[in-house]
């Protein structure tokens, strides 16, 4: 087989099928609606052999902004995925910088930046493909080495300790060339750390945190250490139990992302529970980020799985000749993200409705509220919830006088 299966292929167009007599066979149709489109009732049919089914789609009369965090939606959540950069190579590959963009993850962790070039080839892609040029997750060099006290016996790295500054020192010089002095670079720690090997980064983490930049890990809940870091990714699910995890981050660190990854790995083939997960539960239980371990690695898992065979499903969505290939997973994390934008829409709308002085309006803004409060939302139907959402949302434009195309 080989480590990526390489006579295995997308079809360019769609190839002839039978439909045989008592067989059931499954077609998924993904709309993308023009940016200029109006609202309405758009009507069409789909050709299936002699067969002409016909297909109706609404579009709503609003656009949907990035997503926001729960908390306050004025602060971006953060959608990220582990990356197998060696296959991925951003800068090399617009195709795979625009498909992570159509399904809304614009912060992918990158490859490090080097050289003058590496960042301007990299910002020259992002840019290009609409990913998030404000906030450039592990563009830096690794903030992973260990110097300070109490050590471990390999953590007196005093020659790699300074080196490193130099090349993040180099790189964040780089980066702000291309990006713009505003940019936020992000540096990546230990993986799962020990608690010993956690306090023993905190002298690279400040270096870095002076020049600018900021540091991400993985890291188990840490109560009373996981303040310097500036990202933490869990790895564990974001259940309402956790939830109080994500909140005492947030009250000695209110800046800090919360995110997670694993607990399950990305790849079950289950677009209702995927949908669920990356979506309301991450953005209800106080999360303000997913960083999923990963988008894909290794190839085709369904066939082969090189190492680790017990992680068979471990991608999102498949690498094949120069792109990505898409999958339920995958088509299903993208409307996750949707449902935490249309939540950050109305909730937005409602919490301006909420200081109106008409208290007609301020009560529509609270009973939105309320709801997306409220809303058992690990039971509910999504598509429901999803309904729900553009309909109050279409409401609080009218009330408060917004334009509905």
């Amino acid at each position: 087989f080989g480590s990526h299966n390489k006579w295995i292929h997308d079809a360019t167009e769609i190839r002839p099928v039978a439909l045989e007599k008592g067989r059931y066979k499954q077609f998924w149709l993904t709309l993308h609606v023009p940016a200029d489109a109006k609202g309405g009732l758009y009507s069409g049919t789909v050709t299936v052999g002699a067969h002409a089914v016909p297909v109706k789609a609404r579009v709503l009369p609003f656009a949907l902004p990035r997503p926001g965090v729960f908390r306050d939606p004025k602060r971006e959540f953060i959608v990220s995925a582990y990356c197998d950069n060696k296959v991925l190579n951003l800068a090399d590959n617009p195709a795979y910088a625009k498909n992570l963009v159509a399904h809304n993850l614009l912060n992918p962790l990158v490859e490090n930046i080097r050289t003058a070039e590496e960042a301007a080839r990299l910002f020259r892609t992002i840019a290009e493909a609409g990913l998030d040029t404000n906030r450039v997750m592990t563009a830096l060099p690794s903030a992973d080495v260990t110097v300070s006290t109490p050590p471990e016996p390999d953590d007196l790295k005093y020659e790699e300790y300074f080196a490193r500054l130099g090349a993040i020192s180099n790189a964040m010089a780089h980066i702000r060339r291309a990006y713009g002095e505003a940019v936020t670079p992000y540096a990546y720690g230990v993986d799962e750390a020990s608690l010993a090997k956690t306090r023993a980064q905190r002298s690279i983490w400040m270096a870095t945190q002076a020049m600018g930049g900021r540091v991400i890990a993985a890291s188990k809940w840490r109560p009373f250490a996981l303040f310097a870091q500036d990202a933490v990714n869990f790895p564990m699910q974001p259940s309402a139990s956790r939830k109080v995890q994500a909140d005492l981050l947030h009250d000695s660190n209110p800046d800090a992302l919360a995110g997670w990854y694993c607990d399950p790995h990305s790849g079950p083939e289950n677009p209702e529970f995927t949908r669920r997960l990356y979506g309301w539960q991450t953005w209800r239980n106080g999360y303000d980020m997913v960083c999923q371990y990963l988008l894909f690695r290794n190839g085709w898992s369904e066939y082969w799985q090189p190492w680790e065979p017990n992680l068979r499903g471990l991608n999102l969505c498949y690498d094949q000749d120069g792109g990505i290939v898409d999958t339920l997973a995958w088509e299903a994390f993208r409307e996750a993200i949707d449902d935490i934008r249309y939540g950050t829409l109305l909730k937005t709308l409602a919490e301006e409705a909420r200081v109106s002085k008409d208290m007609n309006v301020a009560y529509e803004g609270r009973v939105a509220l309320t709801y997306l409060a409220q809303v058992p939302f690990e039971t509910s139907s999504l598509t429901t919830i999803r309904y729900e959402m553009a309909h109050r949302i279409v409401s609080l434009l009218k009330t408060l006088g917004k334009e509905v195309r």
